[in-house]
């Protein structure tokens, strides 16, 4: 194919890659794009077929992401399936090669983090959480081993739904703890309500092994 620009461009969103038959790269300016608009985007850069539960065409919750550096249609695939995870509590989960079920994580509530609109990789802070923080009892891994990224849950003590949802708003980066040396860290997080009351965080990681070790943190274990 003869080299191209493509550029895709739908009101507020911005998505630019050059077509070539080398590696192609390109930047993601998505600021309040519906998650009906975000999904296409990220078929064609998957170039998976996408089941999607109806429960998602219900989601108001908007995208917002910006990259300055140019990222491969892979490393931007994976990008746009953590913001879905962490800003629309929207799960991408792979059923074979070919496919991905399109899923909603009713267990998250997403509310846009005050970081989402900074470039990726920034974080407005780090939260340091160990055991002694947490109700042991509700750590939970809510993901497959298999799956693109992994979920963790929990439940805080001892403090108000007011201070959590400080916490989830100010915060996409956590740093799991125990005796004081940092054992895992989380590439995103979100809040976890139950009813209407903050309780807890969700936590992302790419990694299963990492997702596993912090719950063995987490319950104390």
């Amino acid at each position: 194919m003869k080299n191209s620009l493509l550029l895709l461009s739908l009101s507020v969103l911005c998505l630019s890659y050059p077509v070539s038959a080398g590696e192609v790269k390109g930047v993601i300016n998505f600021e309040n794009v519906p998650v009906t608009e975000v999904l296409p985007i990220y078929q064609s850069l998957s170039g998976l077929e996408l089941v999607i539960d109806s429960r998602v065409q219900g989601v108001t919750s908007p995208i917002t992401m910006k990259t300055t550096e140019p990222l491969s249609r892979t490393n931007a695939a994976k990008l746009i399936e953590k913001a879905l995870l962490t800003q629309a509590a929207i799960v991408i989960t792979r059923l074979d090669e070919k496919r991905a079920l399109v899923s909603l994580n009713e267990a998250a509530y997403v509310a846009q983090p005050a970081s989402s609109a900074a470039k990726a990789g920034d974080h407005s802070s780090v939260i340091r959480l160990s055991s002694q923080d947490v109700d042991t009892n509700s750590v939970r891994l809510c993901t497959q081993p298999g799956s693109p990224v992994q979920n963790v849950t929990f439940r805080y003590i001892n403090k108000s739904s007011t201070e959590v949802k400080s916490i989830a708003h100010s915060s996409d980066t956590v740093a799991i703890m125990k005796d004081g040396v940092l054992v895992a860290k989380s590439d995103g997080a979100t809040g976890f309500m139950h009813g209407t009351n903050y309780v807890g965080l969700v936590l992302i990681f790419d990694s299963y092994d990492e997702a596993e070790l912090t719950v063995k943190t987490l319950r104390g274990l």
